[in-house]
């Protein structure tokens, strides 16, 4: 029969058989699309794979067929699996950047690995690989399914801001001043290379800046918040340097602009990490300790919030080795950002006794490059080589500073170590010490005010002064417990006592020659401001360990001991002249006064046990009084808006024994670590 079914095919086919035939129409949706049963608009990628940041999971798969749809899906199953395996890779190499960046197209060389062309507004946040958000991110299938939007946390009051009100663009525009004088101002601030933080590029500034009076509203609230900290410091320029100009021009008081930094940073939600986040607290911390005329230990749990939130960002990894995808530019923007953040976590840990949040072993950035912000802009596709360091930038001199930190921090970490370190420990890091000054860039090398060129620039002169500070307080941190040790220990660690003595002297020298530069007349007078609490802080620290020195000095000579009495009776005439306006001024005038009624002009006397003590001197408070009178210099240049306590009358000062049995006398908190301490060793615990 022709028509008989071969044996073969015999009960496959059969002719009863209802065999429905399948309608096979083109695909007119990606497979995303599909899954979210959503309109697609057939594009590739489509716009709704490309609106939630996942291109790449936008596939279209033919279905001419049953066997070719199969196929389609077994490849996009394929292609997830081995998304899959590389993330499994991924996490023994190292952590990936999640953000809504499709992939990059060039390459980029240095750090800058794979620069794409990156939206700035963007919220992009950092994952380790221990968190489950880097694998929920990275499988692109999954992240697609999850079509509904998380819903916003409630907002909570801030902790470090308070319940600060909600601020508008109304409330900004009428804040500000008029656009000439805002030029102005600004313009102060970015002449200023000593205050001017080095992550603001000029150009970059200036571009969002003309964006910004364009359209008001459509700005970032956090760089609003960068250009209210611009705007407080550069007041404060303005009215140093030109006085009757900025009073005629500038009429709002800095601390309105500071206030209005704040509401931004709270209502442009910093707390998330989002862009602009870490800058704008930078510049607010910046802003705050420029105008504070004592320390101020919420400045320091300031920096320990940006610390957070930059590592939340990945400020802290190198881009080529954490693979983040960003441009040489902001490479090179978050390299001085988190030089700012290291410099300053450390300085203002070292200030208040603490110990800083930030660990080496954990970060792996390397420190910003050479150039000036003419050298690179937000259009090249990569940097330039950076300058020599014979070749002045203002730039030049925090690179020096980055170099010194490692070091700094170890021994901060030292004096601070709840284990006795030893004389070679103290040996090896005075030894790097000793290396990073000899090796600096003569530019930046410390000379005296008096013997520097005409033609160096203030801002030079004091990023000199900061690096020797550095360097000399360091020093005398290092060896300063060496001072109140026993008779043995002192024998055996002459030369180390001898170290950290004339490293304070040396920075108490510094500050009478700053003091002396900073009066109407002087080569800094008109930016006096540069001199920050922090500056000022090694210029206590060094007036105490002359202190200790002179109390626990047993052979001294008398000349020596002369010598020491009289420059604290110098210094102590430059902190009465503060008295007014400060209390770490009072502070200092305290200390510093009992100690001169207790040794100046005493002859050493040693009682019965072999100790020497020290009797009282001649000189009354009364006669410090008196002389005080003649020494009242203008305190003006400090700054106008003073709102400390009078200057403690001199009359009234304690003597050296009251001073240090009344706990009541000093307010000790933030220098002194053990209250438990007594009388002198309250003293040797500023060391």
């Amino acid at each position: 029969m022709p028509n008989a079914i071969p044996e073969p095919f015999r009960g496959v086919f059969r002719a009863s058989d209802s065999h429905r035939a399948k309608r096979n129409r083109a695909a007119v949706s990606c497979t995303a699309c599909q899954k979210r049963k959503s309109r697609c608009d057939r594009q590739h990628p489509c716009g709704a794979c490309e609106k939630r940041g996942h291109p790449s999971a936008c596939h279209f798969v033919p279905s001419k067929n049953g066997n070719e749809s199969s196929s389609g899906s077994k490849q996009e199953l394929l292609s997830r699996l081995t998304q899959l395996e590389d993330l499994v890779k991924g996490m023994t190499e190292g952590p990936r950047w999640h953000d809504t960046v499709p992939p990059p197209t060039a390459v980029a060389g240095g750090d800058d690995a794979t620069p794409p062309a990156t939206n700035s507004e963007d919220t992009t946040v950092y994952y380790g690989p221990t968190s489950w958000a880097a694998l929920v991110e990275s499988i692109h299938g999954i992240q697609s399914a999850l079509e509904a939007e998380p819903a916003p946390p409630p907002k909570d009051p801030d902790v470090v801001f308070g319940d600060l009100a909600p601020v508008t663009i109304d409330d900004i525009v009428s804040c500000l001043p008029t656009r000439r004088d805002c030029d102005r101002i600004i313009s102060a601030y970015f002449n200023s290379k000593f205050v001017a933080l080095p992550f603001l590029h000029v150009h970059h500034f200036r571009r969002r800046y003309e964006a910004f009076w364009e359209s008001p509203s459509s700005t970032n609230l956090l760089w609003i918040s960068i250009l209210f900290s611009v705007l407080t410091m550069g007041t404060m320029i303005l009215r140093h340097k030109e006085p009757f100009v900025a009073t005629s021009m500038v009429t709002t008081e800095p601390r309105v602009y500071m206030v209005m930094a704040a509401r931004c940073l709270v209502s442009g939600h910093y707390i998330h990490a989002k862009v602009y986040s870490v800058e704008a607290i930078l510049a607010h911390a910046h802003s705050r300790n420029l105008t504070k005329k004592d320390s101020d230990p919420s400045l320091w749990s300031l920096y320990g919030l940006a610390v957070r939130i930059a590592q939340q960002r990945g400020y802290h990894r190198n881009p080529r080795n954490a693979k983040l995808r960003i441009s040489p530019f902001d490479a090179e923007m978050r390299r001085r950002v988190w030089f700012t953040i290291r410099s300053f976590d450390l300085l203002f840990s070292f200030q208040h006794g603490m110990p800083p949040m930030v660990h080496e072993g954990d970060c792996d950035v390397e420190k910003p490059t050479n150039l000036s912000d003419d050298d690179f802009d937000e259009d090249c596709l990569e940097l330039p080589p950076g300058r020599p360091f014979t070749d002045p930038t203002p730039i030049l001199s925090y690179i020096c500073k980055a170099d010194l930190l490692p070091t700094l921090r170890r021994i901060n970490r030292r004096a601070l170590g709840i284990k006795t370190s030893t004389f070679e420990q103290a040996n090896e890091l005075a030894a790097e010490l000793e290396q990073w000054h000899e090796s600096m860039p003569p530019y930046v090398t410390y000379r005296p005010i008096s013997e520097t060129a005409f033609t160096d620039a203030n801002y030079t002169i004091m990023h000199r002064i900061m690096l020797e500070l550095m360097y000399l307080m360091s020093r005398a941190v290092l060896y300063c417990p060496y001072l109140n040790s026993t008779e043995e220990q002192r024998r055996t660690g002459v030369a180390m006592t001898n170290i950290c003595r004339d490293a304070a002297l040396r920075i108490i020298d510094i500050h009478l020659e700053v003091d002396r530069e900073s009066q109407p007349g002087g080569r800094i007078y008109e930016d006096r401001y540069m001199v920050t609490t922090l500056t000022l802080n090694d210029f206590l620290n060094a007036a105490m360990i002359i202190c200790v020195d002179l109390v626990e000095a047993r052979h001294a000579s008398n000349e020596e001991r002369e010598a020491r009495v009289d420059i604290l009776k110098k210094s102590y005439r430059v902190w009465l002249n503060r008295c007014d306006e400060s209390n770490d001024a009072k502070f200092a005038c305290q200390v510093l006064r009992a100690i001169l009624n207790r040794v100046e002009g005493s002859p050493q006397s040693t009682t019965s046990n072999g100790d020497q003590s020290l009797t009282s001197g001649s000189t009354t408070d009364a006669s410090y009084a008196e002389e005080a009178d003649g020494l009242a210099l203008d305190n003006s240049y400090w700054g106008t808006d003073l709102h400390a306590e009078p200057c403690v009358e001199l009359d009234n000062l304690p003597t050296f024994d009251a001073f240090f049995t009344n706990t009541e006398t000093l307010n000790w908190v933030g220098r002194i670590a053990h209250s438990e301490l007594s009388e002198v060793s309250r003293i040797r615990s500023l060391c």
